[in-house]
C-alpha cells in the first residue's frame, strides 16, 4: 500500500468519524449556535469525502451551499430570535482534527491531478459564460431568490412592518 493510499484511506475513515461526531453533537446539543456550528463542521467533512472520491467542483459548492448558506441562515435566525449562546467543552479537539483533516484532503486532491492535464479542467472563463449564456433564467430566479432573502432578513431584524 502507497503512502498516498495509506492517507486516502485514513483521512476518508477519519472524516466519516468525525462527520458522525459532530452530527451527534448537533442533534444533542440544546444550544442553537453550537448545533449550527456542529452541522458546518458535518458538513465540511461530507465535502472532504466528496472531494476525496473525485468530485472537486461538487465538493466545493456542498461547502458554499451547505455549509456557507445554511449555517449563515441558522447563526442569524439564533440571533434574530436573541437566544442567549451557551458553552459546549470538548469540541475544540474535533474542530481541529476536522481543519487537518481538510487540509490532508486538498493535498491529497491537488496530488491526484497531473500537470500536465490543468488544460482539461474548465476555468473561470468558461464557467462564467457558460453560467451567463446558457443558464441565464436560473441564475436570474436565484439572484432574485437570494435578493429577496435578504429584504427579508433586514425587515425582520428591523423588528417587522413599518
Amino acid at each position: 500500500m502507497y503512502l498516498s493510499d495509506f492517507l486516502f484511506w485514513g483521512a476518508f475513515a477519519t472524516l466519516s468519524i468525525t462527520a458522525v461526531l459532530f452530527a451527534l453533537i448537533a442533534v444533542k446539543t440544546k444550544d442553537s449556535v453550537y448545533a449550527a456550528i456542529s452541522l458546518g463542521f458535518v458538513g465540511s467533512s461530507v465535502a472532504g469525502i466528496i472531494a476525496l472520491i473525485g468530485f472537486g467542483y461538487l465538493a466545493v459548492f456542498h461547502l458554499i451551499i451547505y455549509v456557507g448558506a445554511a449555517v449563515t441562515f441558522m447563526t442569524f435566525s439564533v440571533l434574530m430570535l436573541k437566544e442567549k449562546p451557551g458553552t459546549i467543552r470538548g469540541i475544540w479537539p474535533l474542530a481541529l482534527l476536522n481543519s487537518i483533516l481538510l487540509g490532508v484532503v486538498i493535498f491529497l486532491v491537488v496530488s491526484r491531478v497531473p500537470a500536465g492535464h490543468s488544460e482539461a479542467l474548465p476555468g473561470t472563463l468558461e464557467i462564467a459564460e457558460a453560467l451567463l449564456a446558457k443558464y441565464w433564467f436560473p441564475m436570474l430566479l436565484i439572484t432574485l431568490s437570494l435578493a429577496t432573502v435578504i429584504i427579508e432578513g433586514i425587515v425582520v431584524a428591523r423588528g417587522g412592518e413599518r
